[in-house]
């Protein structure tokens, strides 16, 4: 036999994608019979509940809705209404509200009837008496009250009403169902009316409260008007105000002349303040320096002195050419020169004191000006100020006047119109008595059962593929349990007893079937073309077809040549190879052989080729005759005879037998039922032969859905 690992013959490549349209749709044929007897089941049960519903009749009265523009003072924030659509919702809840039904309770006296009073309805007895069962006195029996009744009545009537808008318009519907068809047109009808004669009766009495609340505040409103005028005289009065608004303007217009002049002044005393410094920051300190300076020097009077100065002095200067000094023409000459001197010193030493004088007075005018100037502008202030507070006190007088006339205007409009009855809704269409039910809407429940049937048993479905953990494709295999396949066998229907299978191999009802088995028996063929296949066939678990297995390539190969097949389980063994393969003889036993007691030679069978070894008896020492050399040596002496020896070993949990047998096989077929064995467990018995230092061959994977 050789150790070489045989290679993989179809390798899976693992993907990571996502579930596909094809899968969805082979879960769907695997669990075709429960979505079917589900929905059946729901559709069923959908058409017994919609045949125990009572019918339903509907009755509806239409009402036109008109805002009530009327408001108890002509302030539009006080009582205005917040929007139509909020004020027309408002009145569809008050159609439903307890006010507006007990109404209707009272009027059609509902309590005289058994749909609204459950003490008239026939009583039903209680599988839930445990009072009777021990043998204790009845409870007293409760006898409501009529207000009690007339609660649980409006309470009824409330579930049975529907008040719906007409999109875009001011019509309300006032719908009622009733299993009474009689009875519902009248329940509408009355509902309508009891609506309109809620709102009369709130309308007038609001009228009445607001005519009472209307003269309270009048009142206040009068009391508080006369403080007013009171607190605007005693203003008046404190201040001495007459003419405020010409006091305001004769001060104001004070207070532009005095901006004026001192403008005027404050240019004057910048020319002045610039002559001063001038004359200050010289230096000068005789007649002579201060002739000089360019301020003194403008004086019209200065100049003039000075030209008669300069021609007195030009006349002395011809004079002294001719005359000496004491002659009356030059006496007189040097005196009209010391004159002209004279007075230019007298005229420059006025010019200096007058510019001082000048910046001084002006610099005192400009300190006065702004004086009076702030003290006028204080006074425009505080007159200002008063004329505020008087403005302030007659408005607060004029608003309170206006509103105490308004409240007395409407007062007055209230008593006129307290007794017109105008209403806010008028019936359009009253209700009729229906003719058909509108429930139970027998299709759509039993569409609905079914559909609900579907849903939830496609869900259920579809929760327990998420949850399932095992394999049953070829796919699964190649991604859960990282193996190779060697091949796939279809499920044959077959009866529990049915023994036939191997002897039916090869017929057209088992087509499928047989070209599977032959496709295997192929692929291990072109592996062992020299040799003698030793196959051992193993699972992880017991009852997953390995033994079926088994038998069906036995019946494969003994069509090529010399077959023989042993039954390895000797803790368990059974008759299940002996019944398959019709075995003549099967006392001949795999256990007699290890013991001595007989020859290793296979039992003839009713296949054609192919020859048994059964199992024999229970043994307890299985483990050591399979682990024992004469096991080895028996192998060895089989194989001299057979062309293909086939191994049915026990399954891998529980036990190490089939780990014994298949370190001393050359092909190890590892059988899985699709969907039976969760992977963590096959992946545990791969882990098993992968110890024996044999690779696995391939996965069989067995009644596999096509």
């Amino acid at each position: 036999m050789s150790s070489v690992p045989p290679p993989v013959l179809y390798p899976v490549k693992e993907t990571g994608q996502l579930i596909s349209v094809w899968d969805i749709v082979q879960i769907f044929r695997r669990y075709l019979w429960v979505i079917g007897s589900s929905t059946v089941l729901m559709v069923m049960f959908g058409v017994f509940y919609s045949s125990r519903l009572p019918p339903v009749y509907m009755a509806t009265t239409s009402l036109e809705l008109k805002q009530d523009d009327s408001k108890i003072i002509s302030i539009d924030s006080l009582y205005s209404i917040g929007g139509d659509s909020s004020y027309l919702r408002t009145q569809y809840e008050i159609m439903k509200s307890r006010t507006v039904l007990e109404k209707v309770v009272r009027q059609l006296d509902l309590i005289a009837r058994p749909e609204f009073n459950w003490t008239l309805r026939p009583e039903k007895e209680s599988l839930l008496n445990w009072r009777k069962w021990l043998g204790l006195p009845p409870e007293p029996e409760y006898i409501p009250t009529r207000e009690a009744l007339i609660f649980d009545a409006t309470s009824v009537l409330q579930g049975m009403v529907t008040v719906s808008p007409v999109p875009d318009t001011q019509i309300a519907k006032i719908s009622v169902n009733s299993t009474n068809k009689a009875l519902s047109p009248l329940l509408a009808n009355a509902i309508a009316r009891a609506y309109i004669d809620t709102w009369l009766d709130s309308r007038l009495t609001a009228s009445a409260d607001n005519t009472q609340w209307l003269q309270g505040r009048l009142n206040d409103l009068g009391a508080s008007l006369d403080q007013a005028e009171k607190n605007l005289q005693a203003y008046r009065e404190k201040e001495n105000l007459i003419n405020l608004d010409s006091e305001l303007a004769l001060a104001k217009s004070e207070l532009e002349a005095l901006t004026h002049s001192l403008a005027q002044v404050k240019e004057a005393l910048a020319q002045n303040r610039s002559i001063y410094r001038e004359i200050t920051s010289s230096g000068a300190k005789t007649v002579e320096e201060y002739s000089v300076l360019p301020s003194v020097l403008k004086d019209p009077l200065l100049r003039t002195l000075k030209e008669q100065e300069s021609t007195s002095q030009r006349k002395v200067d011809e004079l002294s050419k001719r005359y000496g000094p004491k002659h009356p023409d030059m006496i007189k000459a040097i005196t009209e020169l010391k004159s002209a001197e004279r007075h230019i010193r007298l005229q420059t030493m006025k010019i200096v004191e007058g510019i001082e004088k000048q910046y001084e007075v002006t610099l005192a005018n400009e300190k006065a000006l702004s004086e009076t100037l702030q003290a006028t502008r204080e006074r425009v202030q505080a007159i200002s100020r008063k004329q505020y507070r008087l403005s302030e006190l007659e408005r607060e007088v004029k608003s309170k006047e206006s509103l105490h006339n308004r409240f007395l205007t409407r007062i007055g409009e209230n008593k006129a119109t307290s007794d017109f009855k105008n209403t806010n809704a008028r019936v359009i269409d009253s209700a009729y008595e229906p003719y058909y039910p509108v429930k139970p809407k027998k299709k759509l429940i039993i569409i609905m059962m079914g559909m609900a049937g579907l849903l939830l048993s496609t869900g259920i479905v579809f929760l327990l593929e998420m949850l399932n953990n095992t394999v049953r494709t070829v796919r699964e295999i190649g991604e859960k349990l990282k193996l190779p396949v060697s091949g796939r066998l279809p499920y044959v229907k077959r009866k529990r007893k049915d023994t036939k299978l191997p002897q039916q191999l090869f017929c057209n009802k088992h087509q499928l079937y047989s070209e599977a088995i032959r496709t295997l028996r192929t692929q291990i063929s072109l592996k062992h073309e020299k040799g003698v296949a030793v196959i051992a066939v193993t699972s992880a678990q017991a009852g997953e077809g390995r033994t079926a297995t088994a038998a069906s390539m036995a019946k494969a190969f003994g069509l090529l040549g010399k077959t023989l097949v042993i039954d390895g389980n000797l803790r368990q063994p059974g008759h299940t190879l002996n019944t398959l393969l019709k075995a003549e003889n099967p006392e001949n036993s795999l256990a007699a052989i290890l013991q001595g007691a007989q020859e290793p030679v296979g039992v003839p069978t009713e296949t054609q080729g192919v020859r048994l070894i059964p199992s024999g008896g229970s043994i307890d020492q299985a483990q050591e005759l399979l682990a024992a050399p004469v096991f080895v040596d028996i192998l060895r002496q089989l194989e001299k005879n057979y062309d293909t020896i086939i191994i049915d070993c026990p399954p891998l949990s529980g036990t190490s037998d089939a780990q014994h047998i298949i370190c001393h096989c050359n092909t190890v077929l590892y059988v899985v039922e699709a969907g039976k064995v969760p992977a963590p467990e096959l992946i545990d018995g791969g882990v098993d032969i992968l110890k024996t230092g044999k690779q696995i061959t391939g996965v069989v994977l067995n009644k596999a859905t096509l």
